[in-house]
């Protein structure tokens, strides 16, 4: 539930010039849930989704409220026991259904575009929590997409800044090279997770720290 003062993104589904408006954010939020679907498929994006239930030839998975179709064709043998209801998984979008806002999936292109070569290099230098030189990739309205030791990573834009969905796409530029810290590694999902804003503490964590009911500060008006 939004906090009192917070932003939100909101749809108009009626209204009229002597009454009050009737908002939603659940349509709001699964209209810009179909457009990352779009955009992945566009750029050949992945995206994360979480195992809903199974159904005739496959499963449906959720992103962001809307379901789509994983066919079993389309999964990936050897992690096939851990598709579960619940579970989560990375997955590329194969075709849309305008129609019913919906897709078909892949977790399997997901898993052969693995390269064991470069996933092997990248885990005999580093481990969570190292510092990284990355390259960016692809730019989308969800994050950045970007290259480490051959490896494809992804940069979420919850992890490029402290401040909630602030803008990012013009701080980047495809062959950009960004220094970002390794925050998860699975080299069975090819899924490698980084973080930019963890590199600066927390303004939270600094606020509670050095500043004290009653006491004197300085800021910037903004």
């Amino acid at each position: 539930v939004p906090v009192i003062g917070s932003r939100v993104h909101v749809v108009v589904v009626h209204g009229s010039e002597d009454g009050p408006l009737r908002l939603s954010r659940r349509e709001a939020g699964l209209r810009q849930a179909w457009e990352n679907v779009r955009e992945a498929l566009e750029a050949k994006a992945r995206l994360t989704g979480t195992i809903v239930k199974s159904v005739n030839h496959g499963w449906l998975v959720d992103f962001s409220g809307i379901h789509l179709f994983l066919p079993l064709s389309q999964t990936d043998g050897r992690t096939r026991a851990s598709i579960v209801p619940g579970a989560q998984i990375d997955f590329k979008v194969l075709d849309l259904k305008d129609k019913h806002r919906s897709a078909v999936v892949s977790q399997r292109v997901v898993i052969e575009e693995r390269n064991d070569q470069h996933w092997a290099e990248l885990a005999s230098q580093h481990q969570v929590g190292d510092v990284v030189a990355a390259a960016v990739t692809k730019k989308v309205s969800f994050g950045l997409f970007v290259n480490v030791l051959g490896v494809e990573g992804l940069l979420h834009q919850s992890d490029i800044s402290w401040k909630k969905n602030a803008p990012f796409k013009d701080r980047f530029k495809v062959g950009d090279t960004v220094s970002l810290k390794i925050l998860g590694m699975d080299r069975e999902k090819n899924r490698l997770s980084l973080g930019l804003k963890q590199l600066s503490e927390d303004p939270w964590a600094w606020a509670e720290r050095e500043m004290h009911v009653g006491g004197n500060c300085k800021g910037r008006v903004t």
